[in-house]
């Protein structure tokens, strides 16, 4: 049995991750405690020694990060707790395989043809900076055989219990809302930017498939392979949700991704390897919005035209 912390087991990556991996008889989990348990940044060696000896982990995956907040939030969350994470590995004399949830967000503008591992990033925001910061730590352990593991550039997930601070999220509790309120108009930021939206379910199995690698490319994406405009994302959501009134683009863009306008993965390194996306966007679309809880609080009026993981 391969024996697996989880960093970030209570967020939306993480929670299906940690229940594959309970299903799965080759894991043995470990979660790490939640924040409002234990501040692994704030956390003091006798904390870390317990989470990382008790038991000795084989595989580490860190799906723990933030997507908003003040530069120095997401410099902590995404960056800082990466190299407080190696900087006790290193004291414990500790090599387990690390699997660090990086972000399709690193990569920025693209253009229009699918982008590989080795495109050179150049982030549109302090969440992508802080990922790519975050990688490029790693990708230097890994290079001086400091630390072991894969980095997995994840592109648009959506799927199960999304938050309204991406555009799936966002644009299912408007469609609910305007729903139950009998609302003839929802507005969206311009919605003619392009994304490889991938499901959830194969962004889980991706996480387990990497945890069993033990070596291989230091990056790898995981995405569907296939762009779909945001538009033609939010108006299969309207006609899952039953929603028939007006989609209008006049709310502000996206501050977090708004300046970026085409991404999809080329996804021949990880085929390579075995790993392909199954689900189909449809699914995820589903999963999504059936997932939404029955009563909620009104979407805050923020404009989410374009989504990063």
């Amino acid at each position: 049995m391969t024996q697996v912390l989880l960093l970030g087991a209570g967020g939306f990556l993480g929670r299906p991750v940690a229940r594959a991996l309970q299903e799965s008889p080759e894991f043995t989990l470990t979660a790490a405690p939640r924040r409002t348990a234990l501040d692994l940044l704030g956390a003091r060696e006798a904390d870390w020694n317990r989470l990382l000896l008790d038991p000795v982990p084989d595989v580490i995956i860190n799906a723990a990060g933030r997507t908003t907040g003040t530069l120095q939030e997401v410099h902590e969350d995404n960056t800082l707790l990466v190299k407080t994470l190696l900087q006790h590995l290193k004291r414990l004399r500790l090599s387990p395989w690390l699997v660090q949830f990086g972000s399709a967000a690193e990569y920025g503008q693209t253009g229009t043809e699918p982008v590989t591992e080795s495109f050179v990033g150049h982030p549109a925001s302090s969440y992508a900076q802080s990922k790519l910061d975050a990688t490029e730590l790693l990708l230097r352990q890994f290079g001086t055989g400091q630390a072991r593991g894969v980095v997995l550039r994840i592109f648009n997930p959506v799927g199960a219990g999304q938050g309204a601070q991406t555009l799936p999220g966002q644009a299912a509790l408007k469609f609910r809302q305007a729903l139950r309120e009998g609302t003839e108009t929802v507005s969206f930021g311009p919605l003619d930017s392009a994304r490889d939206f991938v499901s959830l379910r194969d962004v889980t199995a991706a996480a387990l498939f990497a945890a069993r690698l033990q070596q291989g490319p230091p990056v790898l994406n995981v995405g569907s392979g296939q762009p779909t405009l945001s538009r033609t994302l939010v108006r299969a959501l309207a006609r899952l949700a039953g929603y028939r009134g007006e989609i209008t683009e006049q709310s502000p863009p996206s501050a977090r991704s708004g300046a970026v306008l085409w991404q999809q993965a080329d996804l021949r390194a990880m085929t390579a390897l075995g790993w392909a996306p199954t689900f189909t966007l449809d699914g995820a679309l589903e999963d999504l919005w059936h997932s939404l809880p029955p009563t909620f609080p009104a979407p805050k009026e923020t404009a989410h035209g374009t989504l990063h993981l």
